[in-house]
């Protein structure tokens, strides 16, 4: 549920199946002390309709005759309802109401309806070089898709001035193919249609001054729907790290630890010999050879030497001696 610090008591989520969808913190906007906005993502599933609750409780207490809300979808503003402080005192300082979708008259001024709700759909993309005629048009229009922004302002006294009748055909106007340049990189994977009409009833339709001007809202929700996938690829929703799956082999140990030495598993006479060395080193004495192994050792320097000579030599070497062990045949036969 979004909600701003400083204004405590309004809160606005966006519902699928009448439930509202999990929210996701926006670090382009992070929310600071005293900011009027707070900005959220949240998953979206093609086809899914949605509705937007507007909800106010204590401790909010209202400093207006009218409270008014502006619903954008998609850059449009879809919905204007407004709340009059003698309606929330019948309440109790509570109220709450589901915006679904937008009303259209079905002729003449009567009551009845039809109300086509919110739906998201999934954004179609082409590289078809036509659509580039067009590209400039639908870089606009894809720059507000993708967000649902929910603005809070006050209002002068509400006059009831007949049935809120709407004649445009709102959120039909976007075009149903862009070419991929419009979106430039931008994770965007959905936008809003207007689902299949059915029976409502208009409600009244109320008029209100700004009391602070429309251009300065007492508060601005912002929620940005994405697909799971576009979610993941902004790193918003993190994938879990794999589990290893029960009754699988253990992983092997590092090689490190293969061959670290227990000390435990020594003779006390090894230990001793350990710790005579680590001393050594302590001390910065040079390690002491064993009597029967200093042979050895003077062997091998003296081997390593010897590879380290001129390696034409070492061949001229190896060839006058085999010559001096080659076996000399001698004739005893006599004359």
């Amino acid at each position: 549920m979004a909600v701003i610090d400083s204004i405590l008591g309004i809160s606005v989520v966006v519902c699928v199946d009448e439930q509202a969808l999990a929210e996701y913190d926006d670090n382009d906007y992070p929310t600071e002390p005293g900011s009027s906005m707070v900005s959220k993502y949240i998953q979206s599933d093609v086809l899914k309709e949605f509705a937007v609750r507007l909800a106010i409780k204590p401790p909010y207490t209202m400093n207006c005759p009218t409270l008014g809300f502006q619903i954008y979808v998609d850059g449009i503003k879809t919905r204007e309802p407004l709340l009059r402080k003698a309606v929330l005192s019948q309440g109790g300082g509570h109220w709450e109401s589901l915006f679904h979708g937008i009303k259209y008259s079905t002729g003449g001024q009567q009551p009845d309806c039809i109300l086509r709700p919110f739906k998201f759909s999934e954004i179609q993309t082409s590289t078809d070089d036509e659509r580039l005629d067009s590209l400039h048009s639908d870089i606009q229009v894809m720059g507000a898709v993708g967000e649902i922004v929910i603005k809070v302002l006050r209002r002068t006294e509400a006059q009831a001035v007949g049935l809120k009748i709407e004649q445009d055909s709102l959120l039909d106007g976007h075009p149903s193919t862009v070419h991929e340049k419009a979106l430039k990189g931008e994770a965007k994977s959905h936008g809003t249609k207007l689902g299949d009409g059915r029976a409502s009833v208009f409600s009244r339709r109320l008029e209100s001054e700004f009391m602070d001007g429309e251009d300065h809202p007492i508060a601005i929700f912002r929620f940005k729907y994405r697909s799971r996938e576009a979610l993941k690829s902004l790193l918003v929703i993190r994938s879990p790290e794999p589990e290893q799956a029960p009754g699988s082999r253990t992983a092997s140990p590092e090689p490190a630890q293969q061959n670290a030495l227990n000390i435990a598993s020594l003779s006390p006479s090894e230990r001793r010999q350990i710790q005579d060395f680590f001393q050594m080193l302590k001390s910065g004495a040079a390690p002491r050879i064993p009597e029967g192994k200093q042979k050895n050792h003077a062997d091998r320097v003296f081997v390593k030497r010897e590879r380290e000579e001129d390696p034409i030599e070492a061949i001229r070497s190896r060839k006058k001696s085999r010559k001096q062990n080659a076996r000399v045949s001698i004739d005893l036969t006599l004359d």
